[in-house]
C-alpha cells in the first residue's frame, strides 16, 4: 500500500439557532503499488497497482430545538478522480465522475456534564463512469481461453481496448458518537461506527467473466474508546484505542489488502488566544488476509499479507474569530 498525504478543511459558523458547517476532505483512496510482483511468467501483476482516489465536500446544518436536542441535516459531494488499475489481466482506465449523497442525524446533550450522544446515518451513494480495458499479454491469453471453451460474452479486445460503464458505491454508513465528562478536566469519548460494505461493491464488467474485475469488500463495524484530560488552561491530551470487525482471513478479490484492524493514537493540544494547534499519531496494526483464488478447479493463493502495520502522523490548525 502507498504511502497516503490527506488535506481537510473545514469551516463551521452560527446563525440564530442554526449552526453550519463546509468540510472538504479526501473520503476513500485505493492506493497500491504490485508492481514488483509478477505472475505467469512475468505476464502481468498477481498484486494489483491501483491509484484511486474519491473527495468529498460535505455540508452540514444543525438546527437546535432546545439546549438539550438538535438536528442534522447535511448533503455530501462525492467526486472521484481519474484512476488506473492494472491487474495480471490488463489496465483499466476510469473516467472522474461526481455523485451527491444525504447526511441525517440528532443529538441529545446536557452541557453541565459535557455529555453529548449523536447518532449519524449517511444513505448509499451510487456513481456510474465510463471505463477503458486494455489487456495485458496474459489477459489477452485468458480471453482467447474463454473464446475457445464458448463463453459467448467474450470478444477479441482491439488495439485500442474496450470501452464500458462501471460502477462504484459510497456504503451506507451509521454513527454513534458519545463523550462524557467523567471527571473535573476529564474527558471519555467513544463510537461505533458501521459500514455496509458488502452492498457498496466496485463492479467493473468488461462483459467478459476472463477480463471482468471488482471488489469483494465485507461489512465492517468500527468501535473506539478513549479518555481527554485538560492539563492546563492551554494544554489537553487524549488517548485512544480503535477496532474494526469485519472481513475474512481469505479473499476472492486481488484489490483486498487487510481484514480489520487494531490501532492505538495519541493527541496532544495547545491552545492560545484564538489559535488550537493539534498533532497526533496512530500505529495500526492490520489483520491478516490471504487471496484465494480458484484457478481450473483448484484453489490457489495467489498474495498473502500478514504482520502488516501502519504509522499515521496528523497536525490541525484552528483559527477561532
Amino acid at each position: 500500500v502507498k504511502d497516503q498525504n490527506r488535506t481537510v478543511f473545514s469551516f463551521k459558523t452560527s446563525v440564530s439557532d442554526f449552526t453550519l458547517g463546509l468540510s472538504s476532505f479526501t473520503s476513500a483512496a485505493m492506493k497500491l503499488n504490485g508492481s514488483g510482483s509478477t505472475y505467469y511468467s512475468g505476464n502481468g501483476t498477481a498484486i494489483p497497482s491501483a491509484d484511486a482516489e474519491i473527495s468529498t465536500l460535505a455540508f452540514v446544518s444543525k438546527y437546535s430545538f432546545s439546549e438539550n436536542f438538535d438536528v442534522l441535516l447535511g448533503v455530501n459531494q462525492n467526486t472521484l478522480a481519474a484512476s488506473t488499475a492494472t491487474t495480471s489481466r490488463g489496465t483499466y482506465k476510469i473516467s472522474g465522475k461526481s455523485g451527491t449523497g444525504e447526511i441525517y442525524g440528532v443529538a441529545y446533550s446536557k452541557p453541565e456534564i459535557a455529555l453529548r450522544v449523536e447518532l449519524l446515518a449517511q444513505p448509499k451513494a451510487k456513481m456510474t463512469t465510463s471505463t477503458n480495458y486494455v489487456p495485458s499479454p496474459y489477459g489477452v491469453g485468458t480471453i482467447a481461453a474463454a473464446l475457445a471453451g464458448g463463453d459467448s460474452a467474450c470478444t477479441v479486445v482491439p488495439a485500442g481496448g474496450v470501452n464500458f460503464n462501471s460502477t462504484l458505491n459510497r456504503p451506507e454508513t451509521y454513527t454513534l458518537n458519545l463523550q462524557t465528562g467523567i471527571a473535573e478536566n476529564t474527558l471519555l469519548i467513544g463510537s461505533i461506527h458501521k459500514t455496509n460494505w458488502s452492498k457498496a461493491q466496485i463492479d467493473v464488467p468488461t462483459g467478459c467473466s476472463a477480463s471482468a474485475t471488482g471488489s469483494k469488500f465485507t461489512d465492517t463495524t468500527t468501535t473506539k474508546v478513549g479518555v481527554g484530560r485538560k492539563l492546563s488552561d492551554n494544554w489537553s491530551v487524549l488517548a485512544s484505542y480503535q477496532q474494526e470487525t469485519g472481513g475474512n482471513k481469505t479473499t476472492t478479490s486481488l484489490f483486498t489488502v487487510n481484514n480489520g484492524y487494531q490501532s492505538i493514537n495519541l493527541g496532544v493540544s495547545y491552545t492560545v488566544d484564538n489559535i488550537t494547534i493539534s498533532g497526533g499519531y496512530s500505529y495500526i496494526d492490520i489483520g491478516d488476509v490471504a487471496v484465494v483464488i480458484p484457478v481450473s478447479g483448484t484453489n490457489t493463493t495467489f498474495a498473502t499479507y500478514k504482520n502488516n502495520s501502519a504509522s499515521a502522523l496528523g497536525l490541525k490548525v484552528g483559527v477561532s474569530f
